[in-house]
């Protein structure tokens, strides 16, 4: 610290550091898990209470079947859905830095 009194001028040597941004902040992924049902598959309901994973991470879908895997470094993940009455999906997605990416888990009949 320099403290200067009126009048007083002094030199000074100043270094500055480039600091990288953060490869974490902000991105993340988001979305439903739907199950798909009827003779042209286009009847859906979301699944409630699915556990989501991605990375070694889990959450559960919330009453709208929606999900959020926030702060997380970019890159392609599988994400993986499971419930006990509709089975298994999968999906495979990339996010880039800061993106907030959305994507559909479908679980099929």
């Amino acid at each position: 610290m320099v403290i200067l009194t009126e009048g007083e001028t002094r030199e000074l040597n100043v270094s500055l550091i480039e600091v990288a941004p953060s490869t974490v902040s902000e991105t993340s992924i988001y979305g439903t898990v739907l199950y798909v049902y009827g003779s042209l598959a286009w009847q859906r309901l979301t699944v409630v209470n699915a556990t989501v994973s991605l990375d070694g991470q889990t959450t559960n879908t919330d009453y709208a079947g929606r999900f959020e895997f926030k702060d997380i470094a970019p890159g392609t993940y599988i994400i993986r859905a499971e419930h006990y009455l509709r089975g298994i999906s999968e999906v495979t997605t990339t996010v880039e830095l800061g993106e907030r990416k959305k994507v559909q888990i479908l679980m099929f009949a």
